[in-house]
């Protein structure tokens, strides 16, 4: 059972609107300084906030809906159920956040290491942020919020089983399913203005890796975004599972340019630390 995280309404919401205003405040003023190119950096900066509605959920056949007799066996059987919408609704809305956690490419421009831990934390961090969009839906949002994260449970299951690891798996969720709830907290205390954000991702994500510091920012910076466009997105969509999550700061990139504007994002990033160090 998915256990409430932060509260429904209220400093939920407010931290969504405040997240559109600080994103609104800063795009198209605030620019990379790193690259003078548009790489995928200065694209997730300058971006306007948009809606992250998509068509994910197949349309029935217009022939089956203009019947009546083919809805009403449809109604016989539950497919306008309660529980059946919240279970495709659900399905969807995790296979938008697979499909995003999954990418190499956005993988590649966030600088996330493939090990399972690391990509079982982006996934954490994708399904929280579609939790907290579900907070401002009432019961219906707590209902499907719970379907979306039962699937994601047998999810991790079936990631941790590729991997052929041996270990007692009951265990092995329980430990899991806490780094969920520990992410998450801190994740909403840093929406709350408690602690700072790219510092929980630090942790979270990217382990401590000292390294990743400038990595963790560019998350932060995602994040806060990702929130932005799911408060624009129509609640039918979200309620729906009809989203996708932004891509276009990192698709248009080849792995083999990723890969260099990570080298220079770090050479540059050393450069500066030297010159500000005489």
């Amino acid at each position: 059972m998915l256990r409430q995280i932060g509260r429904c309404g209220g400093k939920g919401v407010a931290a969504a609107d405040l997240a559109v205003n600080q994103f609104a405040a800063c795009a198209g003023v605030q620019t990379c300084r790193v690259f003078c190119a548009q790489t995928s950096t200065e694209l997730l900066y300058q971006t306007p906030v948009d809606s992250l509605q998509f068509q994910r959920q197949a349309l029935l056949d217009p022939l089956v809906t203009s019947s009546p007799l083919r809805r009403a066996a449809l109604r016989l059987f539950g497919y306008y159920s309660r529980e059946s919408r919240h279970m495709r609704a659900g399905q969807a809305l995790l296979e938008a956040i697979q499909e995003q956690a999954d990418a190499p490419s956005f993988s590649r421009a966030l600088q996330v290491p493939g090990s399972f831990q690391h990509q079982h934390a982006v996934l954490v961090l994708h399904v929280w942020l579609v939790l907290q969009r579900l907070r401002s839906e009432g019961k219906d949002g707590k209902h499907l919020g719970q379907a979306m994260y039962d699937g994601f449970q047998d999810d991790v299951e079936k990631r941790a089983r590729a991997t052929g690891a041996k270990v007692r798996f009951s265990k092995f969720l329980k430990e899991y399913e806490e780094q969920f709830y520990g992410s998450s907290r801190s994740y909403d205390r840093a929406m709350e203005g408690q602690t700072d954000l790219a510092a929980a991702l630090a942790r979270n994500v990217y382990m401590m890796d000292p390294e990743k510091q400038e990595a963790a920012n560019l998350m932060a910076r995602y994040v806060r975004r990702e929130i932005a466009c799911l408060a624009l997105t129509p609640t039918e969509a979200v309620m729906e599972g009809n989203i996708k999550f932004s891509t276009g700061f990192y698709s248009h990139m080849p792995a083999e340019a990723a890969s260099r504007r990570t080298e220079d994002l770090a050479t540059a990033t050393t450069a500066g630390a030297a010159a500000a160090a005489l």
